[in-house]
């Protein structure tokens, strides 16, 4: 704890002053105040003023102190509230194992020290590592896989971020822990149908002088995609009419599912409710002509609270018609 002194003390003679202004009554007990503590108007870090005639007197109630400080010549005070110093690099690097196959890796560090009004410092330290990105491209050559797909990856992402905060020298007060972990597979098929198979899963938690908590989440997801093409034309007294039609279409389904569950002091635990949620989408994108297209769109969702017991059900739909003439 910082020691604190009252080096200096001085007030106005009590009374019924009605020929003197705030300003000159400030300045009597400032001057007082500073003379008493042998020190100056320069040597002053904060100040503080408080009144209850401003509003009446001065017609000032946003900023009475600044007012009145301002007119002793006190327009700005040299030592700032706050002191904060930063400092954050990162490391990239990344390497081609296989003509197919790349890993890339990222490490970051970043510290920030603090500083108010002299009273210590406090230091934030976040650290992400590992976090890495592997890919694999050769799926389609797999040779089981060889006769139905035109070309694939195989995608992983994995990053792990820890923080931590508190006084400066000591021990930190809150640390807290990240994690995320995210594969996921592309695939294209010799019909043109493109699939993307994803999983994520991540977790977190958080000590703040015992108090705990620890929350986790994970999802599946799967997108398909296919464009039709197509055309075609008629006759008709000897005038020819032709066209192209594009067909696109989609199909996205999610579900995700969380939770985690909380300690406070004494050890008492209790579980953080849970939700879940799936979800599909199916989509069509018509294009007739270049002057005649439309879409149209399901959207379902479906979620669960536990904590209310509630399940909520979305449905949207919607349909486009577009003519250009």
């Amino acid at each position: 704890m910082t020691d604190i002194y009252i080096a200096g003390a001085a007030m106005t003679v009590f009374g019924r002053h009605w020929d003197r202004s705030l300003g000159d009554l400030s300045r009597e007990a400032l001057e007082g105040a500073l003379k008493d503590a042998a020190g100056q108007v320069s040597d002053i870090g904060v100040a503080y003023y408080s009144g209850m005639t401003n509003g009446p007197l001065q017609g000032q109630h946003a900023i009475p102190g600044q007012v009145v400080l301002s007119k002793l010549g006190i327009d700005s005070i040299g030592k700032p509230d706050t002191r904060r110093a930063s400092l954050s690099f990162n490391v990239d690097s990344g390497v081609q194992i296989t003509r197919s196959f790349d890993v890339q890796g990222r490490y970051t560090r970043g510290t920030t020290d603090q500083d108010f009004r002299g009273s210590g410092q406090s230091r934030t330290l976040a650290v992400t590592w590992p976090d890495l990105q592997a890919k694999w491209d050769g799926l389609g050559n797999f040779r089981p896989l060889k006769p139905i797909l035109t070309n694939g990856s195989v995608n992983m992402n994995y990053k792990a971020t820890h923080a931590e905060s508190g006084v400066k020298g000591q021990a930190p007060v809150s640390t807290s822990d990240a994690l995320v972990l995210s594969p996921a597979v592309d695939m294209t098929w010799k019909n043109q149908m493109q699939t993307t198979l994803s999983v994520s899963y991540s977790s977190s938690s958080n000590d703040t002088r015992g108090s705990k908590s620890e929350t986790n989440s994970e999802g599946v997801s799967l997108d398909l995609k296919r464009d039709f093409r197509g055309g075609g034309g008629i006759g008709f007294l000897g005038k020819s009419m032709s066209w192209n039609n594009d067909l696109e279409t989609s199909l996205s389904l999610t579900y995700s599912r969380a939770g985690g569950q909380r300690t406070v002091l004494g050890g008492f635990a209790e579980p953080i409710p849970s939700s879940s949620s799936w979800r599909v989408f199916p989509t069509a994108r018509y294009a007739f002509t270049k002057n005649v297209n439309g879409s149209a769109f399901i959207d379902y969702s479906r979620q669960y609270t536990e904590a209310t017991k509630q399940t909520t059900t979305t449905v949207r739909v919607g349909v486009t018609a577009v003519v250009t003439f």
